[in-house]
Formats: structure tokens, C-alpha cells, sequence
């Protein structure tokens, strides 16, 4: 058992709330302002393409439109939209290097704090920009063998 005068790490403060062994102070997730207990590391994933253009496609083929408002922008050009394209559709490659390059030393920045990373995408997004939002709908329902089997 700790005493009062051996004080946990960063990363224990956090692990200690996250399995509920009451950490030694509330753990604080603050980056903007420089006090923070975690330290996210970003990985090389697929975004929305270059964001610097109105129209871009990013690495799974989707075509990304932007207005000249600062924004994520919008997928209209979606590569799965017809399930004719699924043959000879190009899936990126999760073990491309490039993917990685870079992660040591965004590792090393954690000093001793908890590391956290994140997705841009999940599977409902992905698979909305692959397909188009009524089309992935009308998948669910008409298309749910051709979906699953070809998809998952």
C-alpha cells in the first residue's frame, strides 16, 4: 500500500481511475493549457484527404469536397457506390509502413504519462463514405447478403 509521501506517475494516476483503485488525485486531461495526465499519439491514418483543397480524396478512394469555410468537408464522390467497383476496388494496405513511420518518437513525448490514440474514422463512417449514406441504408435492408458477405 502507497503512503501519503510516495506519489503516483502520470500514467498510474490514470490507470489507478481507469480499474478504480483510487488514484492518489483526480487525473487531469487539460493538453490545450499544457497540464495534462495523457498523451495522445497520432498514427499516419487515412484522413480526408489534403485539406489545403476544395476537392480531395483521401486513401480509401472517397472524394472529399470542402467550401471555403474552415471544415472537415464532405464526402461526394463515394468509390463503393456501386457494388459493380467492389471487384476490382483497391483496400489500403493496414500494413503500409508509411502508416508508422514516426511513432517512436511520438512514444518517447509521453514522458511518463498515459499514452491514448484514436481512430479518424469508425466503421459506420467508413463504410457511409464508401457507399453513400442511402445507399449503406438501403444496404442494410435489400442488400444485407451481398453486405455482410462481401464487406465483413
Amino acid at each position: 500500500m502507497q503512503t501519503q509521501s510516495q506519489s503516483q506517475s502520470r500514467k498510474e494516476v490514470i490507470t489507478a481511475a481507469i480499474e478504480f483503485t483510487k488514484p492518489d488525485r483526480l487525473p487531469v486531461m487539460f493538453g490545450r493549457y499544457g497540464c495534462s495526465d495523457v498523451h495522445g499519439v497520432r498514427w499516419n491514418q487515412a484522413g480526408s484527404g489534403d485539406r489545403s483543397l476544395n476537392r480531395a480524396f483521401d486513401e480509401w478512394g472517397c472524394g472529399w469536397h470542402r467550401t471555403t469555410h474552415i471544415n472537415m468537408g464532405q464526402v461526394k464522390v463515394h468509390p463503393l457506390g456501386d457494388w459493380s467497383a467492389l471487384d476490382a476496388y483497391n483496400w489500403p494496405d493496414p500494413d503500409n509502413p508509411a502508416l508508422y513511420e514516426g511513432m517512436e518518437e511520438r512514444f518517447e513525448q509521453a514522458e511518463d504519462r498515459y499514452i491514448t490514440t484514436g481512430i479518424f474514422m469508425l466503421l459506420f463512417e467508413r463504410l457511409q463514405s464508401l457507399r453513400g449514406f442511402e445507399d449503406l441504408m438501403a444496404d442494410f435492408y435489400f442488400e444485407r447478403d451481398k453486405f455482410l458477405y462481401n464487406i465483413f
